[in-house]
């Protein structure tokens, strides 16, 4: 969780220096060839039936993700933009549980409601968390 923290300020710096376009491109780059030799043995499955179909369709949204989340590190506070993220959260919680069956107990339930509410309570300033989304999205 910290060296996420870490790479997110950092990120945010490199956004505001060169670009939200150029800091994704930089980073997609880095990451892939990093991880090619990981998955070297498996390019040939790409071209096999619909999983050519679903990378593309899956590069196409994280690339939109990322330009937008790139976006919001150069225009927003940190602490802001990462509330907002914490959306994320619920979404693939609730993902998980239609599409792969998954369950919860009670246990999880309450440490992700811990989760949430931690990043709520660290992020808010002197007005409300939702006051500063408004004013990324505002201008104001």
């Amino acid at each position: 969780m910290l060296l996420w923290g870490v790479g997110d300020f950092l990120i945010q710096k490199t956004v505001r220096r060169v670009g939200d376009f150029e800091t994704l491109l930089w980073i997609n780059l880095i990451a892939g060839l990093f991880l090619i030799p990981f998955v070297i043995k498996d390019l040939p499955l790409i071209f096999l039936g619909s999983n050519l179909i679903s990378l593309i369709l899956m590069t196409i949204v994280d690339l939109f993700y990322g330009f937008f989340l790139f976006r919001a590190y150069d225009e927003g506070k940190l602490s802001v933009v990462e509330v907002v993220m914490l959306g994320e959260l619920p979404v693939t919680i609730v993902l998980g549980l239609i599409f792969f069956q998954e369950t919860l107990n009670i246990s999880q339930i309450l440490v992700i409601i811990m989760i949430i509410l931690g990043v709520l309570l660290i992020s808010r300033t002197k007005g409300t968390w939702l006051d500063k989304v408004k004013e990324i999205f505002t201008g104001k």
